[in-house]
């Protein structure tokens, strides 16, 4: 098992054989997912290093080239770490947004932080972390248990409110008769957030 997805850095070492004669030599024999096989070797040392996942067996061969093959040894890695950033909630006129980050893949547990070099980093609950922000553009970094870090994530902008604005037209706010209700007064708003809803007030705001 590698740490990280993508990592080079297992070990396989063959045990002693048994039989033959005189000197040993050793191959590793390693079968790729499209069905090519390569070997590497002979070499003396019965140790192979930086192996990454792949399924591998071990040859040996003696002084009078009788050889012998291994079972398959597999080397699995764990997925990559990813992170995904969503929007929660949005902004209103007087809160924050919310955002939400979603860690897959590696070891848990994660952490994130704003930079690729993880200066400053908050632990994650579970694979997720949900936090306020103001108005800005948005994007982090997750962490395993074992120090395999994502890709940067997705962006998110959250955008200021636009200022609500109410344009009056009283051009035709006029009573022709003496008891009639026959006036009329247009009110459009713009900006803000979502639908608008009016109220018509008298001159004491009532």
């Amino acid at each position: 098992l590698v740490s990280c997805f993508g990592d080079a850095s297992a070990t396989i070492t063959a045990g002693l054989p048994i039989g033959g004669s005189g000197n040993y030599l050793y191959s590793l024999v390693t079968t790729y997912n499209n069905g090519t096989v390569t070997t590497d070797g002979p070499q003396v040392s019965n140790t192979f290093t930086n192996l990454g996942a792949g399924s591998y067996q071990v040859q040996v061969s003696d002084s009078w080239t009788c050889s012998a093959l291994s079972a398959a040894i597999v080397i699995t890695e764990p997925a990559k770490v990813t992170a995904s950033l969503a929007l929660a909630t949005a902004i209103s006129c007087d809160v924050d947004a919310t955002l939400t980050l979603t860690a897959s893949g590696g070891t848990a547990p994660y952490e994130y932080s704003t930079t690729s070099t993880f200066g400053t980093v908050i632990a994650m609950t579970g694979n997720t972390a949900t936090f306020s922000v103001p108005v800005g553009t948005y994007n982090y970094y997750i962490r395993d248990i074992n120090g395999c870090e994502s890709f940067i994530s997705n962006d998110i902008t959250i955008d200021t409110v636009p200022a609500l604005v109410i344009d009056v037209n009283i051009q035709n706010a006029v009573i022709n008769c003496k008891g009639d209700d026959s006036g009329v007064i247009v009110a459009t708003a713009q900006g803000g957030l979502g639908n608008y809803v009016y109220t018509l007030l008298d001159g004491a705001g009532n």
